[in-house]
């Protein structure tokens, strides 16, 4: 498997850091913007090396959620292993109503 070296990331979505921030911090809590910022590019550092450590780890160059898993345990993130997989758990019973959602949407078309 190759590696490149020359990778860009312009960072994480800015609101989407913000919205984490704010729903982790008490009502009338103030972040500075200088705060805020550095939190953004901590956390687009702790994101991209999440999935760097994860692909070398298991030498593939195709992510899966066991390997972010095995990634964060790693690294030495052992507490969130349960709350990632409740929440993949989550995202799978969602996905899986929405495809039977648009299976069924889509059985009830009739053709002209």
């Amino acid at each position: 498997m190759a590696h490149s070296t020359n990778i860009i990331v312009d960072g994480l979505p800015k609101n989407l850091v913000n919205n984490i921030i704010e729903s982790a911090l008490p009502k009338g809590v103030f972040v500075s913007e200088e705060a805020m910022n550095a939190i953004h590019k901590s956390a687009t550092v702790f994101i991209i090396q999440s999935v760097a450590n994860a692909c070398l780890s298991a030498n593939s160059d195709h992510l899966t959620p066991d390997m972010i898993i095995a990634a964060t345990k790693a690294m030495g993130f052992d507490a969130f292993e349960h709350p990632l997989r409740q929440r993949l758990n989550e995202l799978s019973q969602n996905k899986t109503t929405d495809d039977n959602h648009i299976s069924s949407n889509d059985s009830k078309r009739v053709r002209k």
